[in-house]
């Protein structure tokens, strides 16, 4: 009897322990589901800035080359007497101020030779004239007396002799032109307000016909070469007319100082750039000399200096970041309720910081411009942080 109680107790004791956890397992109440929450996005926002009288600009980095460019060449030869003291590399000239002179004592003798045989070419001329007049009249009378009328002929009526004669005044004439012409390119002069960039002239030395003497620059204006894209050429008016051409400035940078000069958009080259495409706007800097009471250098040849030309039209557009500029060209809009609307927009311009639309975009309108994955239409976002728009 003892031995049975032994083996059932322990097997009773088991199978109550897995009827006990059955039941339990069986009985395990059910948690209570919640409901999912949606995240709500923070995000940053700008407000869409008016901007009155826009005008549309195309800027880059050109190089300065001169408008007016002379090398002077000796048309004649001789010892050359006397050279302006500004006649070196970086002197002044205004228009008509003399360079330098060559000895003109050959070049009047040889005037005072031509004027000479001019004055004997027309006595030769006048004596032929009364010759043939003689000549006439005597034929007259002995077609007269001979009661025979008949022409005379190209001798009598010296009409070679007379076209001899009228040439060789015509040639002397020519000849005392020359000889005048000669006798005044022994002085040279500035024919425009110049620098001299290169000189090689000094009183003594003997110059050659077509020797050059110096090179002049004109002071007057300077060119830039700006590149230019074809679809920003089209925005731009160009004119040799600086009231009816584009204006903007350039600037001349060294370190921390900076400084500007007028230009104005003047003509395109009808050439573009077999690499890039791009064309060349000649942009002309008046007065580059012009140091407004030394405050700002003369503007120097070759340097690269950044350029800015506007268009002279003006509009009224909307200026957003440019962090608000989502591929495709849309926006993100955020209307009242927080919700959003993907807008397309169209670009007038992309300068600096900022984006400038013609449309898609009114004025006040919050944008986004945090980035943001999975946007779509009507969907709820919440306004954190203004950011831009006052720069």
């Amino acid at each position: 009897m003892k031995t049975i109680i032994k083996i059932a107790l322990p097997i009773l004791i088991i199978v109550l322990a897995v009827g006990a956890y059955r039941w339990q397992m069986n009985n395990v109440p059910e948690p209570k589901k919640k409901a999912k929450q949606r995240m709500v996005p923070i995000v940053r926002f700008a407000p869409a800035q008016q901007i009155d009288g826009y005008r549309y600009q195309v800027s880059g980095y050109g190089t300065v080359e001169p408008a007016k460019k002379l090398e002077i060449v000796s048309e004649v030869a001789g010892k050359i007497i006397w050279v302006s003291e500004n006649m070196k590399a970086g002197g002044l000239f205004k228009k008509n101020e003399w360079l330098y002179n060559i000895d003109d004592i050959d070049y009047k003798a040889a005037l005072d030779a031509k004027m000479s045989a001019l004055k004997s070419a027309e006595f030769s001329l006048q004596k032929v004239v009364e010759e043939a007049d003689v000549s006439k009249k005597e034929w007259e009378i002995w077609s007269e007396a001979s009661d025979i009328i008949k022409k005379p002929s190209k001798l009598v009526s010296y009409e070679p002799q007379l076209e001899s004669a009228k040439a060789a005044v015509k040639s002397a004439e020519s000849a005392v032109e020359i000889a005048e012409s000669n006798l005044s390119k022994v002085r040279y002069k500035a024919p425009f307000d110049a620098v001299v960039t290169a000189e090689s002239v000094e009183i003594g030395k003997v110059i050659r016909t077509g020797e050059p003497a110096g090179t002049l620059i004109g002071t007057e204006s300077f060119e830039v070469y700006l590149p230019m894209s074809a679809k920003d050429a089209v925005r731009i008016t160009f004119s040799s007319d600086r009231q009816k051409a584009s204006e903007g400035y350039i600037e001349l940078a060294e370190g921390k100082d900076s400084w500007r000069w007028n230009a104005f958009a003047e003509r395109v080259l009808p050439d573009a750039d077999s690499k890039t495409g791009m064309l060349q706007a000649v942009l002309v800097v008046p007065e580059p000399f012009d140091t407004i009471n030394k405050t700002r250098p003369l503007l120097p040849l070759g340097a690269s200096v950044k350029a800015v030309i506007k268009d002279r039209d003006t509009s009224d557009v909307v200026r957003i970041p440019d962090e608000a500029l989502r591929e495709g060209g849309v926006v993100w809009v955020i209307f009242n309720d927080n919700t959003v609307q993907i807008r397309e927009v169209k670009i007038a311009e992309k300068r600096g910081d900022f984006i400038y639309l013609n449309s898609g975009i009114s004025a006040g309108e919050k944008v986004i411009t945090s980035n943001l994955n999975g946007v779509v239409d009507g969907m709820t976002v919440s306004t954190g942080v203004k950011t831009g728009g006052d720069k």
